[in-house]
């Protein structure tokens, strides 16, 4: 008898294909041209007169597929909902009968936190978070599209001009949108299905573990509560401007631009937050002494952010006139298609580089046998990448067919005359093959990409010239407003000149002291631009939106000025620790008092002091951890603020014998890690006052 959550499952599955079929059947009613409303004349001051072939307000073209098209999405999403509560109760009560929950959880090691925790901490639960997030977004949007087609059909009957041709437009924008999500909604119950999450466990993995497995060590952590969360979610979400984007380039309606820079704004808002909450979690419990670990899902899980960004400023440029409109779509399409590669290359057998991230670890060091060793293990896989691959072909077909005029979309001519060539379609023509370029580009570097990932000082190197970019571009956008329009120029010079000036005083350092300077300049700007909008003359909401877009840009600037200036200014070192014998490092001191030891734990107690003023007690350690079939000592790190300097204790070893005690520890100093997490703050911030203070109209 199959299991209560494969039914939920695979009625997510049928349910999700029946909404996508009835929209597409809606789609297919509506036709190409909006039907004749024969014998309506409107009459001043009168409601017109309406025939048999008036526009109804209620109509629902396509028949009875096309009126079951909403009830299925809305049950796609509830069992959808019931799937994923289903697996989280079999974690809540360690339900160690289901192999998944046997791997990720443990009936006696684990609190509940944990074992709840453990639901999204391996790849069928992630994978359905996903879904159902996905499935619940798609709903909203049926339903905002139906309150947005309800006020074009009152226009309608009203008789105003235009509006029959724009309820047309508009409904074949919703049936597609809708159909789209529909469709990836089906895919990824399919792809869910095929990971089978509520398989039995198998006798002989419960004669081995009888208790379960438990959750991995280094996923034990308060972070492990929410990050997953967000980070899935901001997947989910991501889906709805690219669906709106495919529709708005399939139909060559403007439409899609109003209605998915709200969407747009949240996955920013999401993808933000998950970074963020990453960067938290890397800093606080895995012991690197960093914000980051140049893990490859780290930079990966950025392009998708870097996407969503991106298309925001394409859309605002677009609306001014200073972009082809062709290019928001295609970057709101390619984000999905990045959220897509980021998820196959680093978390299905460790493609691009072997990361904690990983899921299924491979068992070979080289990427070309990795990739092989994927596609031929799992059918899951080869769906994944298949749907990557024709996903990003796709989006690159579709913008050609624009390109060649196979499909019209309404452009208005570029206020530049700089930029007047950009709107030549002729010479657009390159947009699709630079997209099969950037693919082509990201298997290649997906295949030779060394296993142990990227050094820090080769990641700040090839980091360098596109923050130096965006710094200039700040400046200039920031200072834009002066009536002198060479300060901006003047500032950025200035800002170059003093990197220059710094590389030849300290060379070696190209990020942290070439491009600081540049950094420090567009902070002045930017904080210049704050002030300005704070003060002026507008009413409390006026002045608030006005805030904002500066908020976000001193944000990224207080993030990438902490960064550099924190590893410019570290250091570090090991210390051998004496019980009671100071030792000293840079400024601090530090001494041994004691070493507490137990069953599982091991935690040190070292005073620290500067110039004599206490500072605090540090207390690393460790902590073990064994189930049936292998061990694993967590590091347990201790982080102390003084002043500006983050004071980073990593315990390494320790020795106890004739009455004394001896440890080795690793220090870390990192001065002005603050602005780092203020500067995530304000980026946040931003982007959430742009959501309230600026909904989208549809």
């Amino acid at each position: 008898m199959p299991d209560l959550g494969d039914v939920l499952l695979w009625g997510t599955a049928l349910t999700s294909t029946l909404a996508a079929l009835g929209f597409g059947a809606r789609l297919r009613a509506l036709g190409s041209h909006p039907p004749a409303a024969k014998g309506v004349r409107p009459r001043s001051g009168k409601r017109p007169r309406r025939t048999q072939d008036a526009v109804a307000p209620n109509r629902s073209p396509g028949g009875p597929m096309a009126k079951m098209a909403r009830p299925m999405a809305f049950g796609a999403a509830l069992l959808g909902a019931g799937t994923w509560f289903l697996l989280l109760s079999y974690f809540a009560r360690a339900d160690i009968g289901y192999a998944y929950v046997h791997t990720h959880t443990s009936t006696v090691t684990e609190s509940l936190a944990y074992r709840i925790a453990g639901t999204w901490s391996g790849q069928e639960g992630s994978f359905l978070l996903w879904l159902w997030v996905m499935a619940v977004a798609f709903v909203l949007v049926d339903l905002l599209g139906q309150r947005h087609l309800l006020r074009l059909r009152t226009q309608a009957v009203a008789g105003l001009s235009g509006a029959p041709q724009k309820l047309h437009d508009a409904e074949r924008f919703w049936a597609l949108t809708c159909a789209l999500g529909a469709t990836y909604v089906a895919l990824f119950a399919a792809m869910a299905i095929l990971k089978d999450p509520f398989r039995p466990t198998p006798a002989v993995m419960l004669s081995v573990a009888p208790e379960g497995f438990g959750l991995n060590p280094l996923l034990q952590t308060r972070w492990m509560l929410i990050h997953p969360l967000v980070t899935f979610s901001a997947y989910g979400v991501s889906s709805v401007p690219f669906a709106m984007a495919m529709a708005g380039m399939a139909l060559g309606t403007p439409l899609w631009a109003r209605t998915s820079v709200a969407w747009a704004r949240l996955a920013a808002l999401l993808y933000t937050a998950a970074l963020g909450l990453g960067g938290l979690w890397a800093y606080e419990v895995l012991g690197w002494g960093g914000y980051w670990a140049w893990d490859p899902v780290e930079t990966a899980s950025w392009l998708p952010w870097l996407g969503t960004v991106a298309t925001l400023h394409g859309l605002l440029l677009a609306q001014r006139g200073r972009l082809f409109p062709l290019v928001p779509q295609v970057l709101a399409a390619m984000t999905f298609c990045l959220t897509l590669f980021a998820t196959f290359a680093t978390r299905l057998g460790g493609i691009w580089v072997f990361s904690v991230h990983v899921f299924d670890p491979s068992t070979t060091s080289d990427p070309t046998l990795r990739f092989i060793e994927a596609l031929t293990s799992s059918a899951f896989n080869v769906v994944l990448l298949a749907s990557l691959v024709a996903t990003a072909l796709a989006v690159t077909l579709l913008a050609g067919r624009i390109l060649r005029n196979d499909v019209e979309v309404p452009i208005e001519p570029m206020r530049r005359p700089w930029a007047a060539v950009l709107t030549d379609r002729s010479n657009l023509l390159v947009l699709p093959t630079t997209l099969g370029g950037l693919a082509a580009l990201m298997t290649f570097f997906l295949l030779i990409n060394r296993t142990e990932g990227i050094d820090p000082d080769e990641f700040d190197l090839k980091l360098a010239p596109f923050v130096m970019l965006a710094a200039i571009g700040l400046t200039w956008l920031h200072l834009g407003w002066a009536k002198d329009r060479r300060l901006p120029l003047l500032a950025s010079l200035a800002g170059l000149g003093s990197g220059i000036v710094t590389l030849l005083l300290l060379p070696g350092r190209p990020l942290l002291a070439g491009v600081l300077p540049v950094l420090c300049v567009a902070l002045g700007a930017i904080g210049w631009d704050l002030g300005r909008a704070m003060v002026g003359r507008h009413g409390a909401r006026a002045r608030a939106r006005l805030v904002l877009v500066p908020l976000i840009h001193l944000g990224v600037m207080l993030i990438l000025v902490g960064y550099s200036t924190s590893q410019w200014l570290t250091y570090e070192g090991q210390l051998t620790l004496q019980e009671g014998t100071p030792a000293t490092l840079g400024s601090y001191t530090f001494t041994l008092e004691r070493i507490e030891q137990g069953t599982d734990t091991v935690q040190l107690h070292i005073a620290v002091t500067s110039a004599g003023t206490p500072v605090g007690e540090a207390s690393p350690g460790s902590t073990h951890f064994a189930n049936a079939i292998a061990t694993q000592n967590r590091t347990e790190l201790s982080i102390l603020t003084h002043g500006i300097d983050d004071i980073y204790v990593v315990y390494k070893s320790h020795l106890q014998a004739q009455g004394r005690s001896m440890a080795i520890i690793d220090v870390k100093v990192l001065p002005l890690v603050t602005p780092i997490w203020s500067g995530m703050g304000c980026i946040l911030l931003g982007i959430a006052g742009r959501i309230v203070l600026l909904p989208a109209r549809y």
